[in-house]
């Protein structure tokens, strides 16, 4: 089989690419060992999804000096990780 071009990673950049080049008609073969790439499966993406629950735990405890109604005393690490791999299959 012949491509116009090969791509390789399936992650934001790569899947940006492949999509661009498909629209303008061209033949892509995209290679990874897991469709995702590293940065949506084991990087980036699983690293915004918990950082922005442990980031509105910290306002959330910040808050609190100024009369806001207490916060949970902890982020359920064990939720936490199932809400990742929810978000990222």
């Amino acid at each position: 089989m012949t491509y116009d071009w090969i791509i390789l990673g399936s992650g934001p950049g790569g899947s940006s690419v492949a999509k661009s080049l498909a629209k303008d008609g061209k033949k892509i073969a995209v290679i990874d060992p897991i469709f995702g790439g590293s940065c949506a499966l084991r990087g980036c993406t699983p690293k915004k999804v918990m950082e922005s629950v442990t980031s509105a735990y910290w306002q959330a405890k910040d808050h609190e000096r100024h009369r806001f109604p207490k916060s949970n005393d902890f982020v359920d690490w064990h939720l936490l990780q199932a809400r990742k791999d929810s978000f990222i299959s």
